[in-house]
């Protein structure tokens, strides 16, 4: 592991000092924490990196004790020169700062002004102090025009926004984010880490961000630490801990484009952190005596894709909106999902994508138009209704909606599956968490158990809003081939997603909802190869270089002749 204390000692009292820090869950008796140790600096921007389940979740949480977990906690937390257990309710609120995963679940009032005024009144701050902080927390978030709007109407984007505001204003020194882009499309996750890096940059705030989307953050962080079954296996600058990260078995798929093309390429040395290090590495890649007709990207799946199927879900000039008077949600929207097809929908938060979903679930019902499955009108409620023809299961953002507060195996027993007899064979591992509560799960863990609850009605339509949230590489690919068995059964499938790299690997079409309708769609290489924004990062590197390569696998079958005259 590469120490980087020096810089911390040369720079006077750490901000944060962790010391043997552990924890074992209530009831279990593996450590999910063991023996952490680390210290940073005041004004660090720290990635905090690892495979689903390797404890970074549970290390923000310890850092931010209250609520108390329940467990066994060793060890000792030291924050600006204090030990953690020193402050008071109101002096930890104030100093720790913390935004989790989901937007929603930290908005507590009706209206922005008052959820950035919440934290400075619990915190018993003078009246004239409060409306001077949510003056300019709201200002300088660019809020200000929404003070008085319903906290209820806002987007994804702008309640995250809002929760980042909500914990500026009580000028913490420390800041906890959990995986906060993990729900935010890609422009909204850009203007949010916008955001956090001045807030790095101006005001000196030492900020740990677990992410699994690292290449937004790797080339401005100043650290890199990686945890891998519960041990800080990496505390490092990223350049010098992207290695250790490919390394752990199932992350690749989450380093940076850049660094894991150069890593499959067969240069592990390359350690790159951002897209301008992949452009100029696969521009300084030789053309070799290979004909260019040969290194074309495979379009056979482009082909497959655009064979014609049975119908299996319909949307015919549909329209809802969610007040008599509030504006079309989705307006006047029309496409068809084929049998043993993936169609996976992109657009900014608020662009309506899991209207879409309940629509076709039957939980909303639309003011005009018809939602057909395997031509059968869908009626209210269609998504809870018992196997039988033309079924539909839906996986819901917030996933936890789905659990009753049993243990894994009780959930699971519940939908009459058991750890070891997953439907269509997701390949995730439930044997280690079989005795955990659900609603103690991480993010990814949730996510995998909710899709295991929704396969055990083997539905024929499958609807998934974000189902990569919260899970690492290895998992990401466990679901990928998860959903390819489904298709080869049959099952026609519709995920939200901002993963567009997952969205890329795994779909046959990809479209864009805006205001409520399909603004553009196509089978994924057409698709990102015209999109500007809503593309991939392997798209971004290879633009210039490479015929319409899109993914990994594209970029490898282009570039791999060769690599052998790199440098």
């Amino acid at each position: 592991m590469t120490d980087t204390n020096e810089k911390h000692i040369i720079s006077g009292t750490p901000a944060v000092i962790v010391k043997d820090l552990s924890f074992t869950p209530e009831g279990g008796s593996r450590r999910i924490l063991d023996s952490v140790s680390f210290s940073l600096g005041e004004g660090e921007l720290v990635l905090l990196a690892g495979p689903t389940g390797s404890g970074k979740s549970t290390l923000l949480r310890a850092l931010k004790p209250e609520p108390p977990m329940k467990g066994r906690l060793e060890g000792r937390i030291t924050v600006c020169g204090r030990n953690i257990s020193d402050f008071s309710s109101a002096e930890q609120a104030a100093a720790i700062g913390y935004v989790a995963q989901d937007p929603e679940t930290q908005i507590v009032t009706d209206r922005v002004e008052s959820e950035l005024a919440f934290g400075p009144e619990n915190i018993g701050m003078p009246p004239s102090l409060i409306g001077l902080r949510v003056a300019e927390a709201a200002s300088w978030f660019g809020l200000d025009q929404l003070t008085g709007t319903e906290t209820s109407v806002l987007s994804g984007g702008k309640k995250q926004l809002l929760n980042l505001a909500s914990a500026a204003a009580l000028k913490p020194r420390l800041l906890l984010l959990d995986e906060p882009t993990a729900e935010l499309d890609p422009v909204a996750a850009d203007s949010f880490i916008s955001a956090v890096k001045r807030l790095v940059r101006e005001f000196g705030i030492t900020v740990i961000i677990a992410e699994h989307r690292l290449s937004a953050l790797t080339g401005d962080a100043d650290r890199l630490l990686i945890l891998n079954e519960g041990r800080l296996v990496s505390d490092s600058s990223p350049r010098d801990g992207i290695p250790v990260l490919l390394s752990i078995p199932g992350t690749l798929p989450e380093a940076p484009a850049a660094a894991v093309l150069a890593h499959r390429l067969g240069y592990p040395d390359k350690s790159f952190t951002g897209i301008s290090d992949g452009r100029e590495f696969v521009r300084g890649l030789k053309k070799t005596a290979q004909p260019e007709s040969e290194r074309k990207p495979d379009t056979s799946k482009d082909k497959e894709a655009a064979k014609g199927s049975e119908t299996a879900l319909k949307f015919e000039n549909v329209s809802f909106r969610y007040g008599k008077n509030s504006r079309d949600v989705l307006s006047g929207l029309s496409f068809a999902v084929g049998e043993g097809e993936m169609l996976s929908l992109l657009g900014g938060n608020g662009a309506g994508k899991s209207t879409v979903l309940y629509t076709a679930a039957g939980l909303l019902s639309p003011y005009t138009g018809n939602v057909s499955v395997y031509g059968k009108k869908v009626r209210k409620n269609d998504g809870r209704k018992k196997p039988g023809s033309g079924r539909i299961a839906i996986v819901p953002q917030n996933v936890r909606l789905l659990f009753s507060g049993l243990t894994v195996a009780e959930e699971l027993a519940k939908a009459g599956v058991s750890p070891e007899n997953l439907p269509y064979g997701p390949d995730f591992d439930f044997a280690g968490i079989a005795g955990c509560c659900s609603y103690d799960l991480s993010g990814g863990e949730a996510h995998m158990l909710g899709l295991a609850l929704a396969l055990a009605s083997e539905p024929d339509v499958l609807l998934l809003d974000e189902p990569t949230c919260g899970l690492d590489g290895a998992a990401t690919e466990a679901l990928g081939r998860a959903l390819m068995s489904l298709k080869a059964k049959g099952v026609a499938i519709i995920t939200v997603t901002h993963s567009v790299a997952f969205a890329a690997e795994y779909s046959d079409r990809v479209a864009l909802l805006f205001c409520g309708r399909i603004a553009g769609e196509g089978t994924p290489r057409t698709f990102f190869s015209d999109a500007a924004f809503f593309t991939t990062d392997i798209r971004r590197i290879t633009e210039g270089s490479a015929d319409n390569a899109v993914t990994i696998s594209d970029a490898l079958r282009f570039f791999e002749p060769y690599k052998e005259d790199t440098e």
